[in-house]
């Protein structure tokens, strides 16, 4: 089993979220499988839809081109730093990588989410990150970016189940503090999207871990 290069970044509304949620519960699942790089992103990285999210996420797509070219042939996985890990679940996404060129999460309605993508570093990802780039402001935001460039360059992507999860799938719409979850059986990771702003974010976090009982 490769070693994979995991990439994240965490502003400064974020740290907290990535100090309490995501680091801890990678060090405890996956850091045997993967090398960890966060890039600190100065100020506030606004919320989704924002013009300050989109800005954000424009200068990140950047730094994914030269990434990837820098690690041709390498394991990757790019994600938020708003996740918090309940497995050790490497094997199962470089099995669902297999005939594929990208594996992701199911955005309900994107369908794919552009916070978690795991893929193999090649000229066809880095073109994928550099059409993202180029074609953004034509979008609303860069979910549909990300699944109109898919689409545009006839990429093969696949969802991983349901278990790597997040509240929307389960039909309830947004988020907010007190509101009861519902995660599943055998969950593999939590994304706390579906709710707006980064307290609500790890609220929901925090919620979700005590319903797992990994508090």
């Amino acid at each position: 089993m490769k070693r994979w290069l995991w990439l994240t970044a965490a502003s400064d509304s974020h740290t907290p979220m990535l100090m309490k949620h995501f680091l801890p519960s990678w060090g405890r699942h996956l850091e045997p499988h993967s090398e960890m790089q966060c890039e600190p992103l100065a100020g506030h990285c606004g919320s989704f839809g924002e013009d300050a999210f989109n800005e954000m996420g424009r200068k990140s797509v950047l730094r994914m081109v030269r990434k990837v070219r820098e690690n041709e042939g390498r394991p990757m996985i790019v994600s938020g730093c708003d996740f918090h890990f309940y497995a050790d679940f490497i094997a199962e996404v470089e099995a669902a990588l297999e005939g594929h060129d990208l594996v992701g999460l199911n955005d309900v309605y994107g369908p794919v989410c552009g916070d978690f993508l795991a893929f193999n570093a090649s000229a066809k990802i880095a073109d994928l990150f550099a059409w993202i780039h180029a074609h953004d402001p034509a979008f609303p935001n860069e979910q549909y970016t990300l699944n109109a460039a898919i689409a545009a360059l006839g990429l093969q992507a696949r969802l991983l189940p349901d278990t790597f999860w997040t509240y929307g799938l389960e039909g309830r719409g947004t988020w907010s503090s007190g509101q009861p979850v519902h995660p599943p059986a055998g969950i593999r990771l939590h994304h706390a999207n579906f709710t707006i702003g980064a307290e609500n974010k790890m609220a929901l976090l925090d919620a979700v871990a005590e319903a797992v009982g990994d508090a």
